[in-house]
């Protein structure tokens, strides 16, 4: 029984497996490992010995029992019964003899009185042995005769000397010799009665042992099998599962080198979407995921197959290339469903799937067990299905599952890497462009421009307009404040410059003097703003030269006399920093 269950569980243990790889439910091979079900085998023939000891006991106590029974109920009985024939007949009649003779009567009397009790005695113990119909009958034969002379027996024995016990002593032994015939025939028969049945259950004893031992070498046979076969068992059962684990092994290294190609495909190997797409599919064929790989994308209100990788006419035939949701092939396509469903959908039987046998879906050739459909996303947004035919039913199990769904989740990141490359490239691009424009308004721009750091007022920009006024070259102002170099607005100009600045964050047509490295003083309108330069906060800062304005102002303020001081009134525009 223990045995029948072992195998049992172990049967039922592999057919659950199977049944959970082709439905997609199992992922690995679950069960006792090699220290337990040795366990269970030692307990079990264990079990099976102390069941056969129990059972070769209980034989052996029912040999004893017969044995017992045959002294208790065969031997002794033979015994009684010669003792009743001696005792009541041989004996008696001895003493009835004696009696008539007169030689020591009491003596005689008393040993009648002995023998009759012994007699009774002995019947009595007789008749509770175990008596079979044959006994039966002749003691019911033989009770009234040996009643009758131990009935006269004891008559005698009671009477006093004298003729009435001379003519007792001579009715008993007339008795005795009555009865000494049909009693001693009735009790010899008796005896070969039990001559008969000691034969008998003999031969039963000796039938009996020769069945326990038959059974016990059964048994010891049967047991002996029994481990064999539990051991055999448990050998075919951990080499099932060695191949299992081997199996498994291999796919777990397919499935790692399948994401590992994919990852050096995302990173590496695809210089756009449909090199993507393509590699995609041929890495599934190629680490035996598929037999075909397809890429079906959403294009408008219509689906169209893009990449392909595999024996396509031999296991697509009759597929089309594009169609519309509405179509025959598309109510049956298990890619639309997985695009107008926004998840993966699977198909381990293919051959008996009532969706893929509509009459107006292709004929499955041949070769397609299984089918899936995974969901490619961008932006979260499903735009088309990586599609997979395998050659086995239950193919897609739930580990591969979950590797086809993180290889399209890697792919779906990529995707959203192309647009945000593509994003940063543009944006890239308008920088550059919108760089290149201020780069050609800042240096031909008619107004002196300078471009500075706000908290160390060093120059980082600067046009030829600014160097021509300050009589410097481009290199001799870059990384340098204007006041180190003696330049820019004067000391009081550059403090209300500053103090506009930090107040409005900018400067308007601001009236200063400014010192060229010539020492001359040139008038100036200036105006100024922060900004954010490439990360860091900047100060751009424009003037006008008006030394000439100022010139004319003053000679028509004079009455058109020569202005004095030709430069000494004009402003240095103001140092560009807060």
């Amino acid at each position: 029984m223990l045995w029948a269950t072992f195998v049992t569980n172990g049967r039922l243990r592999d057919c659950d497996h199977n049944h959970a790889t082709a439905s997609g439910d199992c992922s690995s091979v679950k069960g006792l490992d090699i220290k337990w079900r040795l366990t269970a085998l030692l307990v079990a023939i264990v079990a099976a010995m102390t069941l056969l000891s129990a059972g070769g006991l209980w034989r052996l106590r029912q040999l004893s029992a017969s044995l017992d029974s045959f002294y208790a109920d065969r031997l002794l009985p033979m015994q009684q019964l010669q003792r009743i024939q001696q005792n009541l007949l041989a004996a008696n009649l001895l003493s009835v003899g004696r009696l008539l003779e007169g030689d020591d009567v009491e003596r005689a009397r008393s040993e009648l009185t002995v023998n009759s009790q012994a007699a009774r005695r002995d019947w009595a113990e007789y008749k509770r042995t175990q008596l079979v119909e044959r006994e039966r009958q002749l003691v019911a034969r033989a009770e009234p005769l040996l009643a009758r002379v131990l009935a006269q027996a004891d008559k005698l024995a009671g009477l006093p000397r004298g003729d009435a016990m001379t003519e007792a002593a001579r009715q008993l032994q007339g008795e005795l010799r009555q009865a000494d015939l049909p009693l001693g025939r009735l009790l010899s028969e008796l005896a070969d009665v039990q001559l008969v049945v000691a034969r008998q259950q003999s031969e039963d004893g000796q039938d009996a042992l020769a069945r326990t031992a038959w059974l016990t070498l059964g048994l010891l046979l049967g047991t002996g099998a029994l481990g064999a076969a539990m051991a055999y068992g448990l050998w075919r059962r951990y080499a099932d599962e060695q191949a299992h684990a081997l199996a498994a092994r291999l796919r777990l290294q397919r499935f790692y080198k399948a994401l590992s190609e994919t990852n050096q495909l995302i990173v590496h190997g695809a210089a756009d979407v449909s090199a993507l797409y393509a590699g995609l599919c041929r890495i599934c064929v190629e680490t035996g995921h598929a037999s075909l790989a397809s890429v079906v994308l959403l294009d408008g209100k219509e689906f169209v197959r893009t990449a392909l990788h595999g024996p396509a006419e031999l296991l697509m035939p009759g597929v089309p290339q594009r169609w519309a949701l509405q179509s025959r092939f598309g109510a049956s396509s298990l890619s639309t469903q997985a695009i107008s469903q926004n998840r993966h959908v699977i198909s381990n039987r293919a051959m008996q799937d009532p969706q893929l046998l509509q009459p107006a879906a292709p004929l499955i050739p041949p070769g397609v067990e299984a089918m899936a459909a995974l969901v490619l996303r961008r932006a979260g947004q499903p735009i088309g299905a990586l599609s997979l035919l395998a050659p086995e039913a239950g193919f897609f199990d739930e580990a591969l599952l979950a590797l086809l769904d993180e290889m399209v989740s890697d792919v779906s990141f990529a995707l959203d890497n192309f647009d945000r490359e593509r994003a940063r490239e543009q944006a890239l691009a308008e920088a550059r462009q919108h760089q290149a424009l201020f780069s050609a308004l800042f240096h031909a721009s008619p107004v002196s421009a300078v471009l500075a750091r706000a908290d160390t007022g060093e120059v980082l920009e600067l046009n030829e307009r600014l160097c021509q006024r300050y009589e410097l070259p481009r290199e001799a102002l870059l990384g340098k404040r204007l006041s180190s170099l003696g330049v820019g607005l004067l000391p009081a100009d550059q403090a209300q410059f500053n103090e506009l600045l930090k107040r409005d964050g900018r400067v308007r047509s601001l009236q200063g003097q400014v010192r060229s490295s010539s020492g001359r003083l040139l008038h100036s309108l200036v105006d100024a703003v922060l900004l954010d330069y490439q990360g860091q906060p900047c100060v751009l800062a424009t003037s006008v030269d008006i030394t000439e304005l100022r010139a004319a102002q003053a000679l028509a303020a004079s009455g058109g006399g020569a202005a004095t001081g030709d430069n000494a009134a004009a402003h240095n525009p103001p140092e560009p920093r807060p």
